[in-house]
């Protein structure tokens, strides 16, 4: 009798972590905390000395990822390697259904652990279902007494489908944020477009005007240093400059055989990394020492090409820029254009 009772609290107190875990994950965003909470849970809700979960790689063939709770440091620092989805962990990748096992070394996929792995017998595994596909796997092992049981199969394909439910929910939330983002970021750019183009029609000065347009380019693109260069002749003559650039205004660059010349004549942009060979202008002319990459985007006004704007490394982790950045410069380099080409045909009906 007293047996039990006990095995009935025990039943109730699981059903209780289960019940409180759901609401906890769904309102969780970030990932590496919300498996760490769903493994603890695992952990405790079936009596398991370690739990891992491995999440699918996007062909779904082997682990890209594997997490656990249980290990000491210095025991995954000895293990080295995190599992790929072979062995028996393979075996859910393959047939993604709970699987139990009294010994998971007697198991005919098992391919045994590697050296200072701790001992482990007793394994429970069940996959993680995201829309009708697997996403990942939960494995438990090693339970402190006796083997697993109905009860943890059913609390562990429970915990399972909470995890399914929560990252999905975390997923559409993060893209959800991503969007809005992005759209307050595509308003904050286009009002920023806008209000170069007034100046554009406002300013009669066209050095203030370019300058105003490399400034505000170069911010929204977060670059290093902004140049606008304009045809004179041959050769392509830095006219405006902003940020952390020493280049000097009227220094000319070459457009026979270079990026640059290529851009403007083709009047197609393009991102080149080693900007300092390929635009035929050391980086003492650009104003910019050890270059790393840039993007370049061409003038054009009314078909006719100007001249080109040049962005020079991002001030971020990677210097590279992206297709977002050249959108944004695209755009720039449009008021610039329309900038220099009205001034040249008031200069010409003068």
């Amino acid at each position: 009798m007293f047996r039990r009772d006990v095995n009935k609290t025990l039943e109730v107190d699981r059903l209780r972590q289960l019940i409180a875990l759901g609401p906890a994950l769904v309102a969780e965003l970030d990932l590496d905390a919300l498996l760490n909470r769903l493994l603890e849970t695992a952990c405790s809700v079936t009596g398991a000395r370690y739990a891992a979960l491995g999440v699918l790689d996007k062909d779904r063939r082997e682990l890209e990822r594997f997490v656990t709770v249980g290990l000491s440091e210095e025991q995954e620092g000895v293990i080295g390697e995190r599992p790929r989805g072979r062995g028996v962990h393979g075996v859910l990748i393959h047939d993604p259904r709970p699987l139990r096992l009294a010994d998971v070394t007697a198991h005919p996929h098992s391919s045994g652990f590697p050296p200072g792995h701790p001992p482990m017998r007793s394994f429970l595994g069940v996959p993680i279902i995201i829309r009708g596909r697997g996403w990942g796997n939960l494995y438990l092992t090693e339970k402190r007494i006796g083997e697993f049981t109905d009860a943890d199969e059913y609390a562990a394909t429970t915990l399972a489908t909470w995890a399914a439910i929560a990252v999905e929910h975390a997923r559409v939330l993060a893209a959800s944020a991503e969007r809005q983002g992005q759209l307050e970021d595509a308003v904050r750019r286009l009002e920023a477009t806008q209000a170069v183009a007034v100046a554009v029609g406002a300013e009669p000065d066209l050095a203030r005007v370019l300058d105003l347009i490399a400034d505000r380019g170069r911010e929204f693109v977060n670059a290093r240093s902004v140049l606008i260069l304009l045809q004179e002749g041959v050769d392509l003559v830095i006219a405006s400059r902003a940020g952390d650039t020493e280049a000097q205004i009227g220094a000319p660059l070459p457009i026979a055989e270079s990026v640059s010349g290529r851009v403007m004549l083709t009047k197609l942009p393009a991102r080149v990394d080693d900007p300092a060979s390929k635009m035929r202008a050391s980086p003492t002319v650009l104003g910019v020492p050890e270059v790393r990459c840039a993007l370049l985007v061409p003038l054009v006004y009314r078909d006719e090409a100007l001249g080109m704007l040049a962005a020079f490394d991002r001030d971020a982790p990677s210097p590279d820029f992206d297709e977002g950045d050249e959108k944004v410069l695209v755009a720039f380099a449009a008021s610039a254009a329309t900038a220099v080409g009205q001034q040249r045909r008031r200069q010409r009906t003068g």
